[in-house]
């Protein structure tokens, strides 16, 4: 192998100096640029875990309008939240791919119904129902907030006085 093969030759792959790998050149022997790295990682791991290439994630991807298939949130619109992309989501008994989810719906919202079918079923008719249970009395913050600081303001006075 030349002097000047980069990381990737450690993966498999045999590159010079100047070559482009992914679309970025490679700058350095051994290195390249850390977002390219973990870009790289991000579809290795992808691959591996899900058996998806960067295409067919792009298939799904696009199928769904670049947004998940639950909340419908952007990546943009995610990427405030602690995760930054959309995940692929699979079903645990068949290992087969369902879709893109954020991190929000694939973490708490799908668990959340234990992916059953029929819990989901309900969650829905739930949520559609009106029981006619009345509704909650609304409050004025502003009201509420100065009701608070009173009863602080009381408790604190009481402490003292002791």
């Amino acid at each position: 192998m030349p002097p000047a093969a980069s990381y990737a030759s450690e993966r498999g792959i045999n590159m010079m100096i100047g070559e482009v790998f992914e679309g970025v050149p490679l700058l350095s022997k051994g290195t390249a640029p850390k977002d390219h790295r973990k870009e790289v990682a991000r579809w290795r791991r992808i691959k591996k875990k899900y058996g998806l290439t960067k295409e067919q994630w792009y298939k799904i991807y696009n199928d769904q309008n670049g947004c998940c298939y639950i909340c419908r949130r952007t990546e943009k619109q995610i990427r405030k939240s602690k995760s930054k992309y959309l995940m692929v989501d699979h079903c645990h008994d068949t290992n087969r791919v369902r879709g893109l989810l954020c991190g929000n719906c694939n973490r708490h919202v799908l668990p959340g119904v234990k992916e059953n079918v029929e819990m989901a079923e309900r969650l829905v008719k739930y949520l559609k129902e009106d029981r006619g249970y009345g509704a909650v009395p609304s409050i004025n913050k502003e009201e509420d907030n100065r009701e608070k600081k009173n009863a602080k303001k009381a408790t604190s006075r009481r402490n003292r006085n002791r």
